[in-house]
């Protein structure tokens, strides 16, 4: 059995030592732990941030874009009212940007300098139905657009 202050035993200063080396490491880990946790959370901020601005600033741009496609929408009821006054039910139009701007029914097809092209449908079932499709280099497309119905 080890006793207390023999000599070639374990003694209580002994002890002592390395029970405050023990506490001092484990303060030192802590520490360590905290500051890690710290610099975590720090990036995990700023990346949200990041992520913040960059959703803020794709939605101002894909907010230019339907702008062009609410436009091209209206210059296809515009152009169904002049040309296609008489259509019947289940008739299916589409118009291409390109007619859009011939006729001056469309102002631009340019979002950012950069041309789109495109297309507006117009569906006469028990409801009309007005959808427009835009392509926008590889900036933007939209949902739904079929290359066969733009004559580019």
């Amino acid at each position: 059995m080890l006793k207390l202050n023999n000599k070639g035993e374990w003694g209580f200063r002994v002890m002592a030592f390395f029970c405050c080396v023990f506490v001092i490491m484990l303060l030192i880990v802590v520490g360590k732990i905290s500051n890690i946790s710290k610099k975590l959370s720090n990036n995990t901020v700023s990346e949200t941030k990041k992520e913040e601005k960059q959703i803020t600033n794709n939605e101002l741009k894909t907010k230019e874009y339907q702008i062009l496609e609410n436009d091209v929408k209206q210059a296809t009821v515009e152009y169904i009212n002049k040309y296609y006054s008489d259509l019947g039910e289940d008739e299916i139009i589409t118009i291409t940007v390109k007619n859009m701007l011939k006729e001056e029914m469309l102002k631009t097809s340019l979002v950012n300098n950069i041309k789109c092209s495109g297309y507006g449908k117009y569906k006469n079932t028990k409801e009309i139905i007005v959808n427009s499709y835009i392509k926008c280099k590889n900036k933007y497309t939209t949902v739904g657009y079929e290359k066969i119905f733009d004559n580019e």
